[in-house]
């Protein structure tokens, strides 16, 4: 009866997404077109692979950035092991860029008996890596069916997750091994479902943008718009964050770079409207005259804010008047105090940043003035501290996957 209902659940959201791309929408009709001819790209990729596969999952570009440090280790002492990249979703698959030693990535097909039948038969992996918490049910049950390991690393477990412990449980007990990101995630699965296949290991994304600092990356434009003053970079931010960041009395010595989560022509757009004299990225090569004398850039391009943060004076982290904040550590990773909305409790990096004294909440827009001065300098070297300190997961994975001759 539950597998019935996830079929028909399954079922609904893939005509959900093709009425969404018929409507015009951009990653509905990316997610369709990805997955066309998923099983040819397939089984082109097993062809190009001497051994068994080691599959990696990611749901998205943020999952991703989870499985890199880990996909570098593997590579790094297993050379001649090959890896493919599967994504959920088109944001994942779009902007992300290639590690070494991945052979191909390509879109993981919707999740049926059919489909993942054909995928593990076609791709035969001898080893399937999930980040965070893409369980699928059938990509787990095939996979348990045809004896591959399957282990899920940085995962994380709420409260609320208890309540869907008659769903998960089977599921679960068909999993290797999960390592959990945070110790509270690894008492709620002990206490609520009782199985002895998981372990604390940290979470991949500190030993990530640990790698970040160490990127050998600088880029004139920002160099050239920054000069002397201070800066403040909002990165991710949404609609309700740009209305706060347009009520904010921006002092002469301060400069305002925004990186929107989406650059999309409705949230260009929106910015436009709220900060009307900014100056966008992408038209500097004709407007390089007004750098110095404008005091907002926008940054209308994908996939460099991890490494802008570096920039920073202060970073706000956008989503906190939305869903939920966005990576708070690849801005902390650089010694910069945070400041977000108040939807972060779920995040408990930024649970614990706010508890130390590292981050600020951001209710409105006298808060937020307020937050807005230069830090101590004994506050960069703790948050540095902070990083290091919570690093290692890679590490206890690679060696468990060692142990268990996985690898």
């Amino acid at each position: 009866m539950k597998v019935l209902l996830y079929n028909t659940a399954i079922s609904l959201y893939h005509q959900a997404i093709k009425a969404a791309a018929l409507l015009g929408n951009k990653k509905a009709q990316w997610w369709l077109e990805g997955r066309k001819h998923w099983q040819a790209e397939v089984q082109k990729l097993r062809q190009q692979c001497k051994k068994a596969p080691i599959l990696f999952h990611a749901a998205s570009l943020g999952e991703y950035e989870q499985c890199r440090p880990l996909i570098q280790t593997i590579h790094r002492h297993h050379p001649t092991l090959p890896i493919v990249v599967s994504f959920f979703s088109p944001s994942g698959f779009q902007f992300h860029k290639p590690e070494k030693g991945v052979i191909g990535s390509f879109y993981l097909p919707l999740d049926t008996v059919k489909n993942m039948k054909t995928f593990l038969h076609l791709l035969q992996p001898r080893l399937i890596l999930i980040a965070k918490y893409e369980l699928w049910y059938h990509l787990i049950d095939q996979a348990y069916s045809h004896r591959i390991p399957t282990i899920v690393f940085s995962a994380r477990l709420l409260p609320y997750h208890k309540h869907l412990r008659l769903w998960y449980q089977p599921l679960m007990q068909k999993l290797y091994h999960i390592f959990f990101q945070d110790k509270t995630s690894l008492a709620l699965y002990k206490k609520h479902f009782a199985q002895n296949n998981a372990s604390f290991a940290g979470d991949t994304r500190f030993d990530t943008v640990l790698q970040n600092v160490h990127h050998p990356w600088k880029d004139p434009i920002i160099e050239q718009f920054i000069q002397r003053h201070h800066v403040l970079i909002a990165g991710s931010t949404w609609e309700k964050d740009i209305v706060l960041l347009s009520q904010l009395h921006l002092p002469p010595t301060w400069k305002l770079i925004i990186a929107p989560h989406s650059i999309e022509k409705p949230q260009i757009a929106w910015i436009q409207k709220h900060f009307p004299n900014s100056l966008f990225y992408s038209e500097v090569q004709e407007r390089s005259n007004l750098l110095q004398e404008r005091s907002v850039l926008v940054i209308d391009h994908i996939g460099f804010l991890k490494y802008l943060y570096r920039y920073a004076t202060l970073a706000y982290i956008g989503g906190g008047f939305q869903k939920g904040i966005h990576n708070v550590l690849e801005a902390v990773v650089y010694g910069v105090p945070v400041a977000f909305g108040p939807r972060f409790h779920t995040f408990p990096e930024a649970v614990e940043l706010q508890k130390e004294g590292f981050a600020t909440v951001v209710k409105n827009v006298k808060t937020l003035q307020k937050w807005l001065k230069p830090p101590d300098e004994r506050l960069k070297k703790q948050l540095q501290q902070w990083i290091q300190s919570h690093s290692g997961a890679t590490k206890t994975i690679y060696n468990f996957l060692q142990q268990r001759q996985l690898l």
